[in-house]
């Protein structure tokens, strides 16, 4: 007979959620709203160790096609998400001419594993649009790259696992959104014009991989 302990697997299920959850609030920029264009979905990424996208490696000497632009996809994978990153890497490898975005891949000590990959082409004027800061010029076919919902898991004050279904934030900075706007004007005691957006520009320290900051503040 298979006994199945309840509170136990409850509890794994609120660890895994918590994890999650951090991983989730601590994404930059480039996580958001440039690594949706390769159509696979972050929660993929997560389950390998990921932690997030740069637009660069500063230690990294550039030496790719220039009239390209790339991400930067920095995984801490555990032994087991290890083997599954190297699988999923093969598979980008392998890819047919439409989802051929591999680059490279490389490591760090520590355990940290970089891969590489072109940003696509047909959106390179999206691209453009994020490092002005022009979010709500993106073009409608990259807008599409976004959901227009998000269910979000949370545990509630009795402990319980619920869901919460929403508009995903991408839309809400595209749309210029009225809530959006005003969390802005709050957040940086600012007042926005209706024509302004409601996203700052992304921050370079943040969007650059230095890994030994990310090392250092781990210690």
């Amino acid at each position: 007979m298979l006994i199945v302990n309840r509170e136990n697997n409850d509890m794994t299920k609120k660890e895994e959620l918590k994890a999650f959850t951090e991983k989730k609030k601590n994404l930059n920029d480039t996580s958001i709203f440039l690594l949706p264009s390769l159509g696979i979905k972050n929660e993929t990424w997560f389950k390998l160790g990921f932690i997030n996208a740069f637009l660069s490696d500063i230690n990294r000497e550039e030496k790719e096609n220039k009239e390209d632009n790339y991400l930067y996809l920095l995984f801490k994978p555990t032994d087991i998400q290890k083997v599954e990153l190297n699988r999923k890497i093969q598979l980008l490898e392998q890819g047919d001419e439409q989802q051929k975005f591999y680059v490279d891949d490389y490591d760090y000590p520590g355990g940290y594993v970089v891969l590489v990959v072109k940003f696509p082409q047909k959106f390179k004027k999206d691209y453009k649009r994020f490092l002005k800061g022009k979010y709500s010029y993106f073009s409608k076919e990259y807008q599409d790259v976004f959901p227009e919902t998000v269910t979000t898991d949370f545990i509630n004050e009795k402990g319980i696992v619920e869901k919460l279904i929403g508009k995903s934030f991408q839309l809400l900075v595209i749309n210029r959104d009225p809530s959006m706007k005003a969390y802005t004007e709050k957040q940086y005691d600012i007042e926005l014009d209706d024509d302004d957006e409601v996203y700052h520009m992304y921050i370079p320290e943040n969007e650059i991989l230095n890994i030994d900051s990310i090392i250092n503040k781990k210690d």
